[in-house]
Protein backbone atom coordinates (compact mmCIF):
# COMPACT_ATOMS: atom_id res chain seq x y z
CA UNK A 1 0.00 0.00 0.00
CA UNK A 2 1.35 3.41 -0.92
CA UNK A 3 0.51 6.86 0.39
CA UNK A 4 -0.12 10.26 -1.16
CA UNK A 5 2.28 11.72 -3.70
CA UNK A 6 3.10 15.39 -4.14
CA UNK A 7 2.23 15.20 -7.84
CA UNK A 8 -1.36 14.23 -6.98
CA UNK A 9 -1.86 17.30 -4.81
CA UNK A 10 0.01 20.24 -6.33
CA UNK A 11 -1.92 23.19 -7.80
CA UNK A 12 0.19 25.51 -9.92
CA UNK A 13 -1.33 28.92 -10.74
CA UNK A 14 -1.08 31.69 -13.27
CA UNK A 15 1.08 34.74 -12.50
CA UNK A 16 -2.04 36.90 -12.79
CA UNK A 17 -3.31 35.40 -9.53
CA UNK A 18 -0.50 37.17 -7.67
CA UNK A 19 -1.95 40.53 -8.67
CA UNK A 20 -4.89 39.84 -6.35
CA UNK A 21 -2.61 39.73 -3.31
CA UNK A 22 -2.82 43.34 -2.03
CA UNK A 23 -6.61 43.34 -1.97
CA UNK A 24 -7.37 39.63 -1.69
CA UNK A 25 -10.06 40.11 -4.34
CA UNK A 26 -11.31 37.63 -6.88
CA UNK A 27 -10.06 37.44 -10.45
CA UNK A 28 -10.25 34.93 -13.29
CA UNK A 29 -6.85 33.55 -12.27
CA UNK A 30 -7.88 33.26 -8.60
CA UNK A 31 -11.16 31.62 -9.59
CA UNK A 32 -9.22 29.07 -11.64
CA UNK A 33 -6.92 28.33 -8.71
CA UNK A 34 -9.91 27.93 -6.37
CA UNK A 35 -11.46 25.47 -8.83
CA UNK A 36 -8.22 23.47 -8.94
CA UNK A 37 -8.12 23.35 -5.14
CA UNK A 38 -11.74 22.18 -4.98
CA UNK A 39 -10.98 19.38 -7.43
CA UNK A 40 -8.12 18.11 -5.26
CA UNK A 41 -10.14 18.47 -2.07
CA UNK A 42 -12.52 15.95 -3.64
CA UNK A 43 -9.66 13.64 -4.69
CA UNK A 44 -7.15 13.05 -3.14
CA UNK A 45 -8.33 15.34 -0.28
CA UNK A 46 -5.23 17.56 -0.19
CA UNK A 47 -4.25 20.56 -2.33
CA UNK A 48 -0.73 22.01 -2.17
CA UNK A 49 -0.26 25.51 -3.59
CA UNK A 50 3.47 26.32 -4.01
CA UNK A 51 4.31 29.84 -2.94
CA UNK A 52 7.44 30.51 -4.97
CA UNK A 53 5.64 33.35 -6.81
CA UNK A 54 4.45 34.86 -3.52
CA UNK A 55 7.59 34.87 -1.38
CA UNK A 56 8.41 38.54 -1.95
CA UNK A 57 5.01 39.76 -0.78
CA UNK A 58 4.72 41.39 2.62
CA UNK A 59 3.12 39.37 5.40
CA UNK A 60 0.05 41.59 5.16
CA UNK A 61 -0.38 41.05 1.41
CA UNK A 62 0.33 37.35 1.69
CA UNK A 63 -2.35 37.00 4.39
CA UNK A 64 -4.83 38.98 2.28
CA UNK A 65 -4.15 36.71 -0.70
CA UNK A 66 -4.61 33.59 1.44
CA UNK A 67 -7.82 34.82 3.04
CA UNK A 68 -9.23 35.98 -0.30
CA UNK A 69 -8.58 32.56 -1.81
CA UNK A 70 -10.19 30.87 1.21
CA UNK A 71 -13.34 32.96 0.75
CA UNK A 72 -13.67 31.66 -2.81
CA UNK A 73 -13.99 28.14 -1.39
CA UNK A 74 -16.74 28.91 1.12
CA UNK A 75 -17.43 30.74 4.38
CA UNK A 76 -14.71 31.37 6.96
CA UNK A 77 -15.81 30.25 10.44
CA UNK A 78 -14.51 31.16 13.94
CA UNK A 79 -11.87 28.82 15.33
CA UNK A 80 -11.87 29.87 18.98
CA UNK A 81 -13.79 31.82 21.61
CA UNK A 82 -12.24 35.07 20.35
CA UNK A 83 -14.04 34.58 17.04
CA UNK A 84 -10.83 34.57 14.97
CA UNK A 85 -11.23 33.34 11.41
CA UNK A 86 -7.51 33.76 10.62
CA UNK A 87 -5.51 32.16 13.43
CA UNK A 88 -1.79 32.49 14.06
CA UNK A 89 -0.01 29.13 14.33
CA UNK A 90 3.19 29.63 16.32
CA UNK A 91 4.82 28.45 19.53
CA UNK A 92 3.85 30.54 22.54
CA UNK A 93 5.45 30.89 25.94
CA UNK A 94 3.67 29.28 28.87
CA UNK A 95 2.63 25.96 30.32
CA UNK A 96 2.15 23.48 27.48
CA UNK A 97 -0.80 21.93 29.36
CA UNK A 98 -2.76 25.18 29.06
CA UNK A 99 -2.02 25.66 25.36
CA UNK A 100 -3.63 24.13 22.29
CA UNK A 101 -1.35 21.88 20.24
CA UNK A 102 -0.88 24.48 17.49
CA UNK A 103 0.41 26.95 20.12
CA UNK A 104 3.38 24.73 21.02
CA UNK A 105 6.49 23.48 19.23
CA UNK A 106 5.72 19.85 20.04
CA UNK A 107 4.86 17.23 17.46
CA UNK A 108 1.17 16.81 16.64
CA UNK A 109 -0.34 13.41 15.96
CA UNK A 110 -2.36 12.96 12.79
CA UNK A 111 -5.83 14.45 13.34
CA UNK A 112 -8.71 16.33 11.71
CA UNK A 113 -10.19 19.76 12.47
CA UNK A 114 -13.78 20.84 13.13
CA UNK A 115 -14.67 22.21 9.70
CA UNK A 116 -15.18 21.03 6.14
CA UNK A 117 -11.83 22.42 5.00
CA UNK A 118 -8.72 23.50 6.91
CA UNK A 119 -6.05 25.63 5.21
CA UNK A 120 -2.54 26.50 6.34
CA UNK A 121 -0.30 29.29 5.03
CA UNK A 122 3.42 29.42 5.78
CA UNK A 123 4.77 32.88 6.60
CA UNK A 124 8.10 31.53 7.85
CA UNK A 125 9.24 27.91 8.27
CA UNK A 126 10.94 26.49 11.33
CA UNK A 127 14.71 26.59 11.54
CA UNK A 128 14.68 22.87 12.35
CA UNK A 129 11.86 20.33 12.04
CA UNK A 130 8.19 21.21 11.73
CA UNK A 131 7.58 19.13 8.59
CA UNK A 132 3.86 18.71 7.87
CA UNK A 133 2.45 15.19 7.58
CA UNK A 134 -0.59 13.98 5.65
CA UNK A 135 -2.38 10.66 5.17
CA UNK A 136 -5.67 9.72 3.54
CA UNK A 137 -8.36 8.35 5.85
CA UNK A 138 -9.09 5.57 3.35
CA UNK A 139 -5.46 4.47 3.51
CA UNK A 140 -5.62 4.24 7.32
CA UNK A 141 -8.91 2.33 7.24
CA UNK A 142 -7.72 -0.16 4.63
CA UNK A 143 -4.40 -0.78 6.36
CA UNK A 144 -6.14 -1.49 9.69
CA UNK A 145 -8.57 -3.79 7.88
CA UNK A 146 -5.58 -5.65 6.43
CA UNK A 147 -3.58 -6.06 9.65
CA UNK A 148 -6.27 -6.04 12.37
CA UNK A 149 -9.66 -6.77 10.75
CA UNK A 150 -11.26 -7.60 14.10
CA UNK A 151 -10.81 -3.97 15.21
CA UNK A 152 -12.46 -2.26 12.24
CA UNK A 153 -16.00 -2.34 13.64
CA UNK A 154 -14.86 -0.57 16.79
CA UNK A 155 -14.11 2.65 14.89
CA UNK A 156 -17.68 2.81 13.59
CA UNK A 157 -19.17 2.71 17.10
CA UNK A 158 -20.16 5.95 18.92
CA UNK A 159 -17.19 7.38 20.85
CA UNK A 160 -17.19 10.01 23.56
CA UNK A 161 -15.07 13.07 22.80
CA UNK A 162 -13.87 15.37 25.57
CA UNK A 163 -13.85 18.85 24.00
CA UNK A 164 -13.61 20.82 27.24
CA UNK A 165 -10.25 22.35 26.29
CA UNK A 166 -11.87 23.84 23.18
CA UNK A 167 -13.89 26.07 25.49
CA UNK A 168 -17.16 24.15 25.36
CA UNK A 169 -18.99 23.68 28.64
CA UNK A 170 -21.95 21.82 30.10
CA UNK A 171 -23.55 19.19 27.90
CA UNK A 172 -21.47 20.35 24.93
CA UNK A 173 -18.19 19.54 26.69
CA UNK A 174 -18.67 15.90 25.70
CA UNK A 175 -19.73 15.09 22.15
CA UNK A 176 -20.49 11.76 20.54
CA UNK A 177 -19.12 10.68 17.16
CA UNK A 178 -17.62 7.60 15.52
CA UNK A 179 -14.07 7.69 14.19
CA UNK A 180 -15.05 6.23 10.82
CA UNK A 181 -18.42 6.66 9.15
CA UNK A 182 -19.91 5.66 5.80
CA UNK A 183 -22.64 7.85 4.33
CA UNK A 184 -24.04 7.40 0.82
CA UNK A 185 -21.21 4.99 0.13
CA UNK A 186 -18.46 7.45 1.10
CA UNK A 187 -15.99 6.88 3.94
CA UNK A 188 -15.35 9.77 6.33
CA UNK A 189 -13.02 10.02 9.31
CA UNK A 190 -12.64 12.17 12.40
CA UNK A 191 -9.71 11.72 14.78
CA UNK A 192 -8.13 13.51 17.72
CA UNK A 193 -6.04 11.45 20.13
CA UNK A 194 -6.34 13.74 23.15
CA UNK A 195 -10.09 14.29 22.75
CA UNK A 196 -10.74 10.54 22.57
CA UNK A 197 -8.32 9.35 25.23
CA UNK A 198 -9.23 12.03 27.78
CA UNK A 199 -12.96 11.23 27.44
CA UNK A 200 -12.43 8.11 29.52
CA UNK A 201 -13.44 8.57 33.17
CA UNK A 202 -14.68 6.56 36.15
CA UNK A 203 -18.25 6.60 34.85
CA UNK A 204 -17.27 5.73 31.28
CA UNK A 205 -13.76 4.22 31.18
CA UNK A 206 -12.24 3.33 27.86
CA UNK A 207 -12.32 -0.43 27.33
CA UNK A 208 -9.16 -2.43 26.59
CA UNK A 209 -10.49 -2.92 23.05
CA UNK A 210 -10.98 0.83 22.59
CA UNK A 211 -7.49 1.59 23.86
CA UNK A 212 -6.04 -1.01 21.51
CA UNK A 213 -8.02 0.47 18.62
CA UNK A 214 -6.56 3.93 19.34
CA UNK A 215 -3.04 2.52 19.62
CA UNK A 216 -3.34 0.68 16.30
CA UNK A 217 -4.85 3.74 14.56
CA UNK A 218 -1.96 5.93 15.69
CA UNK A 219 0.65 3.30 14.82
CA UNK A 220 -0.70 3.17 11.26
CA UNK A 221 -0.68 6.98 10.96
CA UNK A 222 3.02 6.95 11.90
CA UNK A 223 3.90 4.65 9.03
CA UNK A 224 6.42 6.51 6.89
CA UNK A 225 5.47 4.54 3.79
CA UNK A 226 1.88 5.81 4.06
CA UNK A 227 2.61 9.45 4.87
CA UNK A 228 3.24 12.41 2.61
CA UNK A 229 5.87 14.60 4.27
CA UNK A 230 6.00 18.17 3.02
CA UNK A 231 8.09 21.04 4.32
CA UNK A 232 6.26 24.29 3.64
CA UNK A 233 8.29 27.31 2.59
CA UNK A 234 7.25 30.95 2.80
CA UNK A 235 4.18 31.51 0.64
CA UNK A 236 3.23 27.82 0.43
CA UNK A 237 -0.28 26.84 1.46
CA UNK A 238 -2.07 23.53 1.95
CA UNK A 239 -5.82 22.92 1.77
CA UNK A 240 -7.29 19.83 3.45
CA UNK A 241 -10.59 17.98 3.32
CA UNK A 242 -11.17 17.31 7.02
CA UNK A 243 -13.34 14.26 6.34
CA UNK A 244 -10.98 12.37 4.04
CA UNK A 245 -7.52 13.54 5.14
CA UNK A 246 -5.62 13.55 8.43
CA UNK A 247 -2.79 15.98 9.09
CA UNK A 248 -0.10 16.52 11.71
CA UNK A 249 3.45 17.78 12.06
CA UNK A 250 6.84 16.98 13.49
CA UNK A 251 8.25 18.87 16.46
CA UNK A 252 10.28 21.96 15.61
CA UNK A 253 12.86 24.36 17.01
CA UNK A 254 12.98 28.11 16.47
CA UNK A 255 16.74 28.44 16.57
CA UNK A 256 17.02 31.55 14.39
CA UNK A 257 15.78 35.11 14.63
CA UNK A 258 12.58 34.32 12.65
CA UNK A 259 10.22 31.90 14.40
CA UNK A 260 8.01 29.39 12.62
CA UNK A 261 4.77 31.19 11.72
CA UNK A 262 1.74 29.83 9.93
CA UNK A 263 -1.82 31.08 9.58
CA UNK A 264 -4.91 28.88 9.51
CA UNK A 265 -8.43 29.19 8.12
CA UNK A 266 -11.40 26.93 8.75
CA UNK A 267 -13.88 26.90 5.88
CA UNK A 268 -17.48 25.79 5.50
CA UNK A 269 -17.76 24.59 1.91
CA UNK A 270 -20.31 26.13 -0.44
CA UNK A 271 -21.68 22.64 -1.04
CA UNK A 272 -22.58 20.71 2.15
CA UNK A 273 -20.24 17.74 2.66
CA UNK A 274 -21.49 14.23 2.07
CA UNK A 275 -21.16 13.03 5.68
CA UNK A 276 -23.36 11.33 8.25
CA UNK A 277 -25.51 13.19 10.77
CA UNK A 278 -23.17 12.53 13.71
CA UNK A 279 -20.25 14.14 11.88
CA UNK A 280 -22.32 17.15 10.82
CA UNK A 281 -23.72 17.71 14.33
CA UNK A 282 -20.26 17.39 15.92
CA UNK A 283 -18.77 20.17 13.80
CA UNK A 284 -21.86 22.36 13.94
CA UNK A 285 -21.89 22.23 17.75
CA UNK A 286 -18.29 23.43 18.07
CA UNK A 287 -18.54 26.12 15.41
CA UNK A 288 -21.90 27.41 16.67
CA UNK A 289 -20.47 27.70 20.19
CA UNK A 290 -17.55 29.79 18.96
CA UNK A 291 -19.86 32.01 16.90
CA UNK A 292 -22.33 32.50 19.77
CA UNK A 293 -19.65 33.34 22.32
CA UNK A 294 -17.96 35.76 19.95
CA UNK A 295 -21.22 37.53 19.10
CA UNK A 296 -22.24 37.68 22.77
CA UNK A 297 -18.93 39.26 23.76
Amino acid sequence: MTGLRYEQCVCEFDDAAVDSAPSGTSSAAMDALAAAIEARLAVPGLAIVPGNKLQELSDRDLSAWFKGLACLLGTLVPQNLAGETLVEIAAQAGDAKSLRGYQTSESMLLHSDASDVAALLCLSPAEQGGINLFVQARTVHDEIAAIRPELVGEYFEPWRWNVLNLGLTGSNAELISPIFSVHAGKLSCRYGSYFLRSAGNEAHPLTPLQLEALDVFEAVTRRQDLLLRYRLRRGDSVWMNNYTLLHGREAFQDAGATPRRYQRCWIRSRTPPNVGASFAVFDATILAHYAEKWQAD
